[in-house]
């Protein structure tokens, strides 16, 4: 029983974070709400395979996958710093749901996929000696 609910509550707070941002990409905020159709329209809205919804239910890889699927939920609507990144996660994605209501920022998909600022590269090469 304290699963379900948990399930529940996850699956609102998905709606509330999601909702408007797959709105406001184009898709339709009620799949939101359906559990495996809301996970394919936010796949689909960060551009990431279909497959990965089988990550996402998987027993505790699926919290990093909330958590993944949250930064590029962000990365999207071009939201890359560490604090919104941050915010987003601790947050359990309400974060997403200001982002949304921000009139000024639009969608713009995944375009910069990959991009790394001097502090990453840096310590890459630190920490990841060639």
């Amino acid at each position: 029983m304290t699963y379900l609910i948990f399930f529940v509550a996850l699956q609102l707070i998905r709606f509330i974070g999601f909702g408007g941002l797959v709105a406001k990409s184009g898709g339709q905020a009620w799949k939101t709400l359906i559990p495996i159709l809301g996970e394919l329209e936010i796949l689909k809205m960060i551009e990431r395979p279909w497959w990965w919804i089988f990550l996402i239910y998987a027993p505790i890889v699926g919290y990093i996958m909330y958590a993944v699927m949250i930064v590029e939920g962000l990365q999207v609507y071009k939201k890359r710093s560490f604090q919104d990144h941050l915010l987003g996660v601790l947050s359990a994605g309400l974060y997403l749901r200001l982002v949304s209501m921000d009139e000024k920022i639009k969608y713009t998909g995944p375009e910069l996929r990959g991009f790394k600022g001097k502090g990453r590269d840096w310590s890459e090469a630190i920490v990841l000696p060639s």
